[in-house]
């Protein structure tokens, strides 16, 4: 069976300018430098803001943090486990919400009340959700959109993601569809205030003008090596996609199965099927969220259990061979 991720293949194509370009940043002495992620993202996205981190749950934990202790946050039920964890973390209390049919927040399903604060919205597998909708119900409830967009960098429906809501976070890690061999995330806001905040949250909660600590921060930079290597990957952002698009499409073509609703630029993060039948294939996730003993919710989430019941993904690798995505579709028609 070919491997969801050839990471081996991946640092391979990424090797030699990933290591010049570590070799010239690092021999400068900074160790902690990230101002060229920075700044591509801010062009990338449109956003004012952008603080890179050392990873994406370190992101969403430092969002989450700007909340008053024991604010609620609405999440949805299916996601990983990060997505949730971030808001115990914070010291904020998960609210569990059903997903519709792609996956994404069941707004139907939602209840606001006056310790609600925000809303996690997750692209999940990179299909994009539709921003606007989401956005103008954070509106009219008075609380914060915060796109959990790990797993969609580079899709978009009306649109990027990244630039959804109040503020977004984007994971670059080595399953990721722009990965580095380490890992690494982003901040990205246009609030000049709260990129302030989450500034000072990366970095034990000092500013760099003040050696005062005035809230708890954490460690979370991302390294120069890390950043450089980033930069390689942004430079075949646009190759990788259309090699993944490729995928997908061979497999719509050729797979006998059932596929959800699809909207926008899909980035084919994920390729997920569902089927009844027992496939030889990764579930993502075999636990919701809700199922997992740190929350062990008793909720009814009854979408959310027959999609996870039903879901595989295809690999969608951008380095797999012709001969291995024909393997995939040989395995999905048993």
């Amino acid at each position: 069976m070919p491997k969801l991720f050839n990471l081996d293949r991946l640092w391979n194509e990424i090797r030699e300018e990933s290591l010049h370009n570590i070799d010239q940043s690092l021999s400068t002495g900074k160790a902690q430098d990230s101002a060229c992620v920075e700044e591509y993202l801010k062009n990338y996205t449109k956003r004012k803001y952008v603080i890179p981190t050392a990873n994406c749950t370190d992101a969403l934990t430092i969002i989450l943090r700007r909340y008053p202790p024991g604010s609620e946050i609405l999440v949805p039920c299916y996601s990983f486990i990060a997505t949730a964890t971030s808001i115990l973390l914070a010291g904020l209390k998960p609210v569990f919400v059903d997903i519709d049919e792609n996956y994404h927040l069941d707004l139907n399903k939602v209840e606001v009340n006056e310790c609600t604060v925000g809303m996690i919205l997750v692209s999940l597998f990179g299909n994009p959700a539709d921003y606007y909708k989401y956005e103008e119900f954070c509106i009219a409830h008075n609380i914060h959109l915060i796109e959990d967009a790990a797993q969609s960098f580079g899709s978009g429906y009306k649109k990027l993601s990244g630039a959804a809501g109040t503020v977004s976070a984007y994971s670059f890690s080595p399953s990721k569809p722009c990965p580095v061999l380490g890992s690494g995330g982003a901040i990205l806001t246009d609030d000049e205030d709260l990129a302030y905040y989450y500034r000072k949250g990366r970095l034990h909660g000092k500013s760099k003008n003040s050696d005062l600590t005035y809230h708890l921060g954490m460690n979370s930079m991302m390294g120069t090596a890390e950043a450089q290597q980033l930069m390689v990957s942004f430079k075949y952002k646009n190759q990788w996609e259309q090699r993944r698009a490729q995928i997908a499409t061979y497999y719509d073509d050729n797979v006998r199965a059932e596929l959800p609703p699809r909207q926008g630029i899909h980035n084919w993060h994920k390729y997920v099927i569902q089927s009844d039948a027992e496939l030889p294939f990764a579930k993502h996730y075999k636990n919701l969220i809700v199922d997992e003993p740190i929350f062990n919710d008793k909720g009814d989430y009854p979408n959310a259990r027959k999609l996870q019941k039903r879901c595989y993904t295809l690999p969608t690798c951008p380095h797999m061979t012709d001969t291995e995505v024909e393997q995939v579709v040989n395995y999905a028609n048993i």
